[in-house]
């Protein structure tokens, strides 16, 4: 038995809007790591079965379990985006490595620190090493 046309455009509805919010709307307030894994873990679990269903053909039981996944996704992304998270952009700009000091007396502990004098032991002793992997 198929499911009635209202109730396959409403789901679509309901699935397309969802994804939009989670994609474009508003971000979640404040990072749900736990729960966004949880989210996750669910819609890797249902749209597998979803297809499955679809494949011994069961459409409207994989067309509802596809349907939760996509819904899963979409409340995993509206949480991933939230502001605070790891892995985020954290407003610094640039590569996201080590940075060097700018005065040298804000080095750790408020030890001077002499970042020529370390480059320049750093090059005396460089061609000492044996070179691997280059011609």
């Amino acid at each position: 038995m198929l499911l009635p046309v209202p109730a396959v455009v409403g789901l679509m509805t309901l699935m397309v809007s969802a994804l939009v919010y989670g994609f474009f709307g508003s971000p979640a307030r404040r990072p749900r790591p736990v729960l966004t894994m949880l989210l996750l873990g669910l819609g890797l679990l249902t749209v597998p079965f979803g297809v499955g269903a679809l494949a011994i053909r069961a459409p409207e039981i994989g067309l509802l379990v596809v349907s939760a996944g996509v819904l899963l996704f979409a409340g995993a992304a509206y949480l991933l985006r939230a502001p605070g998270g790891e892995g985020g952009d954290d407003e610094g700009g640039g590569g996201g490595g080590p940075r060097r000091p700018t005065d040298p007396d804000e080095g750790p502990g408020g030890l001077a620190v002499d970042w020529d004098a370390f480059d320049r032991e750093r090059e005396a002793w460089e061609p000492d090493r044996p070179r691997t992997g280059t011609r």
